[in-house]
C-alpha cells in the first residue's frame, strides 16, 4: 500500500512539471510493461583496475563505459563521482571514483510486475522481482568480471553495484541510480589500459560462453573462477604459492580429474586436447610435470617455493585449456579423445 501511495505522489509531481497528458502516458506505459514483466532497466557495476575512454559494446545488452559517460546517461548517480564530502558515508568508502579512473559495466535487464526496483546481488532474500538479463541469462556478473580479468590479464576490483530504470524515474525516484552498495577496498592497485584488442577478446569469450553446453557450464565456471582468482593474487607473502594452487585447482576442474594419478592424467589429457603432434604433447607433458612439482612442494609444506616461470607456464596452460573448451562448446569425452587420437608422426 505504501508503494502505491508513493506512486500517486510521484505522478502528481510529474503532472505538475510535465503536464497531465505526459504523466498519463508514462504511467500507462509503466503499468503495461510491468504487467508483461518487461520493465526495462540496468544492472550496474562500478569497477577499477583497467581504464578506457568512451564506451564499448561487449554483447547485445552488455556495455563497458567510462564513469562520467554513465553519469550523463543517468545510469550512475553523481554521488559516485566524488564521495569525499558526503557526511553520511563512513570514511572507508569516501573515494573519488572519477579520479581512480573507474569504469562501469552496464547489463540490460527487464523485470516485473513491480512498484519497486528489482532485487540486487546484495538482497537475495528480498521479495522484489528478480531481473531477467538480455546477455548471459542465468549467469552472475562474476562470470563477466572473470572473463574480463582473463582478457586483460590484470587485477580488476568491483567497487559498487546498483540497479536503475532511467525511463521511469518519474514513476519512482527509487528507479534512479540512487540505491547502491559499496565494496570495502583499502588496497591500491595498478591501472592498465583496456585496449581494443582486450575488448575484442572479451567479446569473443562472452559469445563463446553463451554457446557453451548449459548442463556443464557450472563446472567450467569453477575453473574460470580459479584462473581469474590466480590473476588477483599479486600481493602478499604467499602470493606466488596461492597463484600456483589456484591454477592447479583450475586445471583439475577443467580436465575433470579424479584420483589417482592426477599428474599423469593431466599430462595425457592436456597433451591430446591442446596438441596434434607428438612433439607438442611431449612439451605439454614436461610443462605439467614441472608445474605439478611446484604444486606438490606447496601441498607438502615447503616454506619457500621458487619457480615463477613454471607458475606462469601453468597459468598459460590453464588459459589455453579454457579457451579451447570454449571453442569446442563442451567438455570432450576424455577417454575417447585420448584413445581415438591418431598416432602423429614423430
Amino acid at each position: 500500500m505504501e508503494e502505491l501511495l508513493d506512486l500517486i505522489r510521484n505522478l502528481t509531481r510529474t503532472a505538475v512539471r510535465r503536464g497531465c497528458r505526459e504523466a498519463t502516458v508514462l504511467i500507462d506505459r509503466f503499468l503495461t510493461l510491468s504487467g508483461e514483466d518487461q520493465v526495462p532497466g540496468y544492472e550496474i557495476w562500478v569497477f577499477g583496475g583497467v581504464t578506457m575512454t568512451g564506451q564499448a559494446q561487449i554483447s547485445e545488452g552488455l556495455d563497458i563505459l567510462a564513469l562520467g559517460l554513465a553519469v550523463q546517461r543517468g545510469l550512475v548517480g553523481t554521488q559516485l563521482g566524488s564521495l569525499r564530502n558526503d557526511p553520511l558515508l563512513p570514511a572507508a568508502v569516501k573515494h573519488d571514483y572519477v579520479a581512480m579512473g573507474a569504469l562501469v559495466l552496464a547489463r540490460k535487464m527487464t523485470w516485473g510486475p513491480c512498484l519497486v526496483p528489482p532485487s540486487t546481488a546484495n538482497d537475495s532474500a528480498s521479495l522484489a522481482p528478480k531481473p531477467k538479463f538480455q546477455c548471459l541469462a542465468g549467469c552472475s556478473e562474476g562470470v563477466i568480471f572473470d572473463l574480463l580479468r582473463i582478457s586483460a590479464s590484470h587485477r580488476v576490483e568491483k567497487l559498487a553495484d546498483l540497479v536503475c530504470a532511467p525511463d521511469f524515474v518519474d514513476v519512482s525516484p527509487a528507479f534512479g541510480p540512487t540505491s547502491w552498495g559499496t565494496f570495502f577496498n583499502d588496497h591500491a592497485w595498478t591501472k592498465k589500459d583496456l585496449t581494443p584488442e582486450h575488448i575484442g577478446d572479451l567479446r569473443d569469450l562472452v559469445s563463446a560462453w553463451s554457446r557453451f553446453e548449459v548442463e556443464k557450464r557450472s563446472t567450467l565456471e569453477l575453473g574460470l573462477d580459479r584462473i581469474a582468482s590466480s590473476i588477483q593474487r599479486n600481493r602478499g607473502r604467499f602470493s606466488l604459492q596461492d597463484r600456483i594452487l589456484d591454477t592447479a585447482i583450475a586445471l583439475e576442474v577443467l580436465y575433470e580429474l579424479q584420483s589417482p594419478e592426477l599428474s599423469y592424467r593431466l599430462q595425457t589429457r592436456a597433451g591430446h586436447l591442446l596438441s596434434d603432434t607428438t612433439e607438442g604433447r611431449i612439451n605439454i607433458g614436461e610443462e605439467v610435470k614441472q608445474f605439478y612439482g611446484l604444486r606438490s612442494s606447496i601441498a607438502h609444506g615447503k616454506k619457500r617455493v621458487d619457480g615463477k616461470a613454471s607458475a606462469d607456464s601453468g597459468f598459460a596452460l590453464a588459459q589455453r585449456t579454457l579457451r579451447e573448451l570454449l571453442r569446442r562448446g563442451s567438455f570432450p569425452d576424455w577417454e575417447r579423445l585420448v584413445m581415438s587420437s591418431s598416432n602423429p608422426p614423430a
